[in-house]
């Protein structure tokens, strides 16, 4: 575990102590409906919030209800076939995810100790209505590549099929093993990155990896309410979230810098439900502040620069850099492995 990912592990820790005395139902609800809003969309479907609105309200759309009785595909068909209502389709798809949230403690409770069940019955609510029962549950059978979605690239291909059931019972053996050796973010960002990379399913495995994402977190105590939304930040920038998968291919087993893109939106997410609810780090660098708050917005300051100007060694930077974030004054340069900060604007601490 780099230094960086053992930062954000603490902050992610810190912030569940501190946003404790703040969850309510309302808080909660807010955070799976968004969550589940974005996940969708991240599969390129156009779910406009309206649509999710009746889903929310249990007013699955007719043409919904039509789509989930036939045998397709998902969005990917839906696409070619004219006349088909998109919102209808991205209904359904929505309410998919939902269901997966609804039974989202029961999966956690149970994921250390079957976590392939956990994943097939995480696709099965989060398919549900885009395939035949059959299909269900089933590994693929067909071939994957992932592409850019605007020029059609190739981005990375899936692993044969041939190959999944020993890549799962691979994940399923690591998994078991892992509550012991690894701490959440770390469990969450590989459970994540491999469903992603291996496609192991006819449909829904952006949903799925996500979903199982966040099932992980909770079984590893890392976020006990569901209340992180790292998707917010994956769909800033789309394209990087999915060339990130392949450039971990690419390093063939460095995962680092993969756990800390997903451990920093994970942490980010919940820093800024901890903004709302006005949940602030219990002690705050008075002088980090002030060095901080010298800075103009958009400016950046790095964690040599910071430990030179406090004079303090780079780990104790990279703590009240991350605190420094929390309160909203600063914002991580992603990608940077934490290496770069950037002033918010019209952000002051109190």
């Amino acid at each position: 575990m780099s230094p960086y990912v053992e930062v954000l592990e603490a902050q992610r820790a810190a912030l569940i102590t501190a946003l404790e005395p703040h969850v309510d139902d309302a808080l909660i609800d807010r955070a799976r409906r968004r969550s589940a809003r974005l996940s969708v969309r991240l599969d390129a479907s156009p779910l406009d919030d309206e649509t999710a609105d009746a889903v929310d309200r249990g007013e699955l759309p007719q043409g919904a209800v039509a789509v989930a009785g036939t045998n397709g595909a998902g969005w990917a068909r839906a696409l070619k076939l004219e006349g088909m209502p998109t919102q209808d389709i991205a209904a359904v798809e929505y309410a998919g995810v939902r269901a997966a949230q609804i039974d989202e403690t029961r999966l956690a409770d149970g994921f250390f100790t079957a976590p392939t069940a956990t994943l097939i019955e995480l696709q099965r609510r989060i398919a549900a209505g885009l395939l035949s029962e059959d299909l269900l549950g089933a590994l693929r059978r067909t071939s994957r590549a992932v592409n850019d979605g605007a020029q059609g690239m190739v981005i990375f291909h899936a692993p044969d099929p041939q190959r999944l059931p020993g890549l799962l019972d691979e994940l399923d053996a690591w998994v078991r093993d892992a509550r012991a050796r690894h701490p959440a973010l770390i469990v969450a960002g590989v459970v994540h990155l491999r469903m992603l990379h291996w496609r192991p399913f006819e449909a829904g495995n952006g949903r799925v990896a996500r979903a199982a994402s966040r099932v992980a977190l909770r079984a590893a105590a890392g976020d006990p309410w569901g209340l992180a939304v790292p998707e917010q930040f994956y769909a800033d920038d789309p394209l990087r979230y999915v060339s990130d998968v392949a450039a971990t291919i690419r390093r063939r087993g460095d995962l680092r810098p993969w756990i800390e893109h997903t451990g920093e939106a994970i942490v980010a997410s919940l820093e800024d439900v901890a903004r709302q609810v006005q949940a602030m780090p219990p002690a705050l660098p008075v002088r980090g502040v002030h060095e901080c708050e010298r800075l103009e917005p958009g400016d950046t300051v790095t964690v040599r620069e910071y430990a030179e100007a406090l004079g303090i060694n780079r780990v104790s930077a990279l703590v009240q850099l991350n605190r420094l974030c929390w309160t909203g004054l600063l914002n991580r340069d992603l990608g940077t492995h934490g290496l770069r900060y950037v002033r918010r604007r019209g952000n002051r601490v109190r």
